[in-house]
């Protein structure tokens, strides 16, 4: 079917006959601008709905940030050493929290390599992974998304409060923008505790009479960071968790409504996740290698996510390479041994190093 800027994507062709024809008729009646003007104006509502979301996340941040350091910090408690301390701590994870956050919309978090297929002796399930929308074949762990209208490598999920996907290219920034997130939030709840419960407890004293409008932004502001303490706090936990065994929230939310399925026994609740190297080896492939950078939201040439988003390795072939190679190191010390009772090998300084089942230590 002929692409209609601002249509929505959907997976049955059937969709695509029918909003064809609704096309077919407008313009036999003559109804062409009126068709197009519908298509731009549902476009504009879409791009208006996404950008109220993003503006929304922006006034919160904002209007928590102005109140606890002009008025909680600045007017309630002076300019002291504490308080000095306090704020520098606080834009110090503020900064790190806006960087990321504008890293999370800011980067592509993933798209199908172009000409990206399958070969004769792949299997069948393989071929049968083909978007109808994109119209290219997917790989694993690759999903269509009906907000962005496109396939993202390794979806997690959509944010509107960012206006893009989680996918493999901008996970880590997406974390990292909840971790600062939290910290922050941490800093206003806490450091702001004393001030506005001092203030409450005066409201409630005096029967709320009178009532300064400085004391009303300041607890509205430490009420509302700490709800989102509280809430960002669990969500924060369950995208952790999903890390460390390698999973999405779109794999996670799948296996759940699989659980019970007789059609799937192999897809139920006791089922390990093919894609779970151990924890060590998932965190890193989201994260980087180099511990330097795991907590910057950027990526350089030796600290990118592990691999290539498309290829992605399964347990049983890991385990099976770990073992391997374990083997090789058992009969490269069963070789050493038979040299001789006095062979002993040697570290970079020089200094004999006793071997006991394959770790060395320093004499």
């Amino acid at each position: 079917a002929p692409a209609i800027p601002g249509r929505k994507g959907t997976a049955h062709p059937f969709f695509f006959q029918a909003e064809d024809g609704i096309r077919d008729f407008c313009l036999s009646r003559g109804l062409g601008d009126v068709y197009k003007r519908q298509i731009y104006m549902d476009a504009l509502k879409e791009s208006l709905s996404r950008i109220g979301f993003v503006v929304a996340v922006q006034v919160v941040i904002l209007f928590n940030y102005a109140i606890f350091v002009l008025i909680t910090m600045i007017n309630k408690l002076g300019v002291t050493l504490n308080s000095i301390i306090i704020l520098g701590i606080l834009h110090i994870f503020f900064i790190m929290m806006i960087w990321s956050y504008l890293q999370s919309m800011h980067t592509d978090p993933g798209r199908v390599p172009m000409y990206w297929g399958f070969l004769l002796n792949d299997s069948s399930d393989k071929r049968m992974k083909y978007c109808l929308v994109c119209h290219v074949f997917k790989p694993e762990r690759c999903h269509h998304c009906s907000s962005c209208n496109r396939c993202v490598l390794n979806m997690d999920h959509h944010c509107p409060w960012l206006s893009n996907c989680i996918g493999f290219h901008n996970r880590k920034y997406f974390i990292l923008f909840l971790t600062y997130t939290l910290l922050t939030l941490m800093v206003c709840v806490f450091a702001g505790a004393p001030t506005n419960i001092r203030i409450i407890s005066h409201w409630i004293k005096t029967s709320f009479s009178p009532v300064d409008y400085t004391d009303i932004l300041a607890v509205s502001s430490w009420l509302l960071s700490t709800i989102l303490l509280a809430v960002l706090s669990n969500f924060y936990r369950y995208h952790i968790t999903l890390i460390l065994t390698n999973t999405t929230t779109i794999e996670d939310l799948d296996k759940e409504r699989r659980v019970g399925d007789p059609s799937r026994p192999q897809n139920n609740a006791n089922s390990q996740n093919p894609f779970d190297l151990g924890w060590k080896h998932n965190w890193t492939q989201v994260f980087g290698k180099r511990p330097l950078y795991w907590f910057i939201p950027i990526f350089t040439s030796s600290s990118n996510p592990i691999g290539d988003g498309v290829n992605w390795p399964r347990r049983e072939v890991f385990e099976a390479q770990v073992l391997n190679a374990s083997n090789q190191a058992d009969r490269s010390f069963v070789g050493n041994e038979n040299r001789g009772e006095d062979y002993r090998p040697f570290d970079e300084s020089g200094a004999t190093t006793p071997v006991i089942f394959g770790v060395s230590g320093r004499v």
